[in-house]
């Protein structure tokens, strides 16, 4: 089969030339892979209702059948039908959740006063979880970097506030692509556009709540049917009396997706990577407390040094640990602006936020900041990008038909070319995550920038006295060997495969095309080394040992955090935050902060793994860490699976299972661990408590010192 021409068949749906590049009636299909090629072609799913299109997509379905069960039997044509029927099954629940949009209150206001509705509601809502957070913090005596942070709500409602900003502003983007019928994601439409601003009622704001709701509808079944047409499952549709016996009789439709939990890995991936900017954040927080910066009051340069503000210092070092050093290159560009670009790009924006909460007396100046035309280009120029620069970032910033994240694209584009900033997007961000993520949207995916991690790792391992070397590109009877980073230990030889490919950001699809890139790294890496058993001369040219006399150790080895436990002699799949880590010390922990009043903190480290077993890393230690990365084992025991069911609109619901972060029984493997762990933060909140009483008692002691002169400099001497 040519696939080239069988996707060029589908975009033009051309039943004839689809039909033709299945090749001669002589050779082999695998109706699986023909099927699974359908399904998930974006072409053949009409997310807006479209009856020309849907029909012409039904009629290339059908064509294809029938020619398909003449050349291989009706149930391989049954196979091929069976496309159409779940891509109309998927198209059903986008219909439903149109209805409840066409019968939602909110859908009898004009639609300019739905989108100011939503807008205004959003920033009461996301308004109320930045109060809850002051009061919560004001009050913490000890603060889990990274941890959830629970807050309390007048009524005495107990919710995370992290997950409860994340609903709402994931929510508006939603929302705004919804009313504006936006779903299928023509990119050529440029930014979807606001009316002016104006005041809303209190009955409109509740009306408004009903588009919240579809819009969470909309982005779960989206999740949903991307999750079906990629990693599989069965898509299951309940009527009554056959509906599901834990659902409401009242019922009359429930799409169940069924499905294991094959990406499980780049979700632990993704939740590793924000637990990464964090430490990120930590260690820069405490390294550069004290540095000088500009702001929006004295904007730097992009020069080395240069810094903007604390969140663009921690953006820049958590870049750089993955993408490295030449990513920072003036020549380097991503999407059109340099990484230092899109770094001061979300700083101005992240300040401008922040200016705005502290300086606005209502709620909705608070989260909604609007610009003048050209106002947000002169401060971003001033800030250091050039003009042009500055209108690529906020192209790039607004929210348009690339993303629907508002955390990504924060601007919206006002009617008179003005912007609005939606600051709750913006102040609590972390900057690195949504300049990836944005870039991922765009269509970035870092991987022709494998050299430069390979240096990296090459460096790396010989400033720890490894003799590491690489085997350059050459060619041995036609075939191609390349080896990345070859590293000699004792009798053992690791062979690394170095991989710089962004992680998913959590999108389905992403994490499908990751998860096959996966696949074919790992027969890359089999096959190089089986070339290298073949041809040992290779090391011995390279400067290495004769691999004859090794044992040889394969592994992929990723830039970002995505690693995984194997079995047996499988290639290893570890990654450079782990493996670095491993090198650095023999335990895995992490860091609470203490409150000790006046804004001091003090901060402790708790020990939850060992790494080593001795006191210095052994060949049997490295193993069992590529093996077994504990770090991804501690994020797995925090995940949980639960029942994800939704309303899709009235008397009709969807029903899947979500991976989420929970709490895990513990941190660490045992009893014993645990209460060891649970009394080393015991210790450090003692600690904080006799510090902040020994401030105290010191500050009284001042403060009766005080009181004594004040005395005896006012009582006059005696006659």
């Amino acid at each position: 089969m040519n696939r080239k021409a069988f996707a060029r068949a589908i975009d033009r749906l051309s039943s004839e030339d689809a039909i033709a590049a299945l090749g001669p009636p002589d050779e082999a299909l695998d109706i699986e892979e023909l099927a699974g090629l359908l399904e998930r072609a974006g072409r053949l799913l009409f997310r807006m209702a479209n009856a020309d299109r849907e029909a012409g997509r039904d009629a290339f379905i059908n064509a294809l059948a029938t020619a398909v069960a003449v050349r291989l039997g009706p149930a391989a044509g049954d196979r091929i039908a069976a496309v159409g029927d779940l891509m109309r099954e998927l198209e059903a629940g986008y219909r439903d959740i149109a209805h409840g949009l066409a019968t939602a209150a909110v859908s009898a206001l004009p639609l300019g006063r739905q989108i100011l509705a939503v807008l205004h509601r959003t920033a009461l809502e996301a308004d109320d979880i930045r109060r809850h957070v002051d009061t919560a913090l004001a009050k913490a005596e000890a603060i889990v970097p990274g941890q959830p942070l629970h807050v309390v709500t007048e009524d005495g409602s107990v919710y995370e506030a992290n997950a409860g900003l994340q609903f709402h502003v994931s929510n508006l983007g939603s929302s705004l692509k919804l009313l504006v019928g936006r779903l299928d994601g023509d990119r050529a439409r440029g930014p979807v556009v606001l009316p002016p601003l104006g005041e809303t009622t209190e009955e409109e704001r509740f009306k408004a709540g009903t588009s919240g709701l579809l819009a969470t509808a909309v982005r779960r079944w989206r999740r949903l049917e991307e999750r079906r047409r990629f990693w599989g499952g069965e898509l299951l549709v309940h009527r009554p009396p056959d509906l599901p016996v834990d659902v409401a009789p009242t019922f009359e439709v429930i799409r169940e997706h069924r499905r294991s939990v094959d990406d499980l890995w780049d979700i632990i991936a993704n939740e590793r990577q924000k637990d990464v900017f964090q430490r990120q954040a930590d260690d820069v927080a405490l390294k550069l407390a004290d540095f000088d910066y500009g702001g929006l009051d004295r904007p730097p340069g992009l020069g080395p040094g240069e810094l903007f503000s604390l969140g663009e210092a921690a953006a820049l070092q958590a870049l750089s640990g993955l993408l490295f050093a030449p990513a920072f290159a003036p020549d380097q560009r991503f999407q059109g602006l340099t990484l230092r670009e899109w770094v001061r790009g979300y700083a101005v924006l992240q300040a401008l936020g922040e200016r705005a909460v502290e300086r606005e007396t209502t709620a909705y100046d608070r989260s909604l900041a609007p610009f003048r035309p050209g106002e947000l280009e002169t401060t971003l120029v001033a800030a250091g990008l050039t003009t042009s620069t500055a209108a690529r970032f906020i192209a790039c910033a607004t929210l348009s038909d690339h993303s629907d994240d508002i955390f990504d694209c924060p601007l919206l584009r006002m009617s008179d070319g003005g912007n609005l900033l939606f600051t709750p997007a913006v102040t609590t961000v972390v900057i690195a995550r949504v300049v990836l993520s944005n870039l991922a949207a765009l269509g970035e995916r870092f991987e022709n920038k494998g050299d430069w991690f390979e240096a990296e790792v090459l460096a790396f391992f010989k400033s720890r006295g490894f003799s590491a070397f690489t085997i350059k590109a050459i060619l041995i009877a036609g075939n191609p060997y390349q080896l990345d980073v070859l590293v000699p230990w004792d009798d053992h030889l690791f062979v690394f495969e170095c991989k710089n490919e962004a992680l998913s950001g959590g999108e389905p699809v992403a994490a499908y095309n990751f998860e096959r890139g996966r696949q074919g790294h790992l027969a890359q890496i089999q096959r190089q080394v089986d070339g290298l058993k073949a041809h040992p001369e290779l090391a011995l040219q390279a400067g290495g040992p004769d691999p004859r006399t090794l044992k040889i150790v394969p592994a992929v080895l990723y830039a970002f955090p995505y690693a995984r436990p194997t079995e047996g002699n499988e290639v290893f799949i570890a990654d450079w935050s782990g493996v670095t880590r491993f090198f650095r010390g023999p335990t895995l922990g992490f860091s609470t902060r203490h409150s000790l009043g006046d804004g001091e903190v003090l901060t402790r480290h708790h020990e939850t793994a060992r790494l080593w077993q001795g006191e210095t890393p052994t060949i049997a230690d490295f193993v069992a860490h590529l093996r077994t990365p504990s770090q991804v084992t501690l994020k797995a025991e925090a995940l949980e699976i639960v029942p994800g069911d939704f309303y899709l609109c009235d008397h009709r619901g969807a029903r899947t299972v979500d991976v989420v972060t929970g709490n895990p029984p513990s941190v660490v493997a045992n009893p014993r661990a645990d209460r060891a762990l649970r009394a080393s933060i015991a210790r450090a909140e003692r600690e904080a408590r006799a510090i902040t009483r020994r401030k105290l008692e010191r500050e009284l002691r001042q403060s009766a010192r005080r009181a004594r002169k004040m005395r005896d400099v006012s009582t006059p001497p005696s006659a």
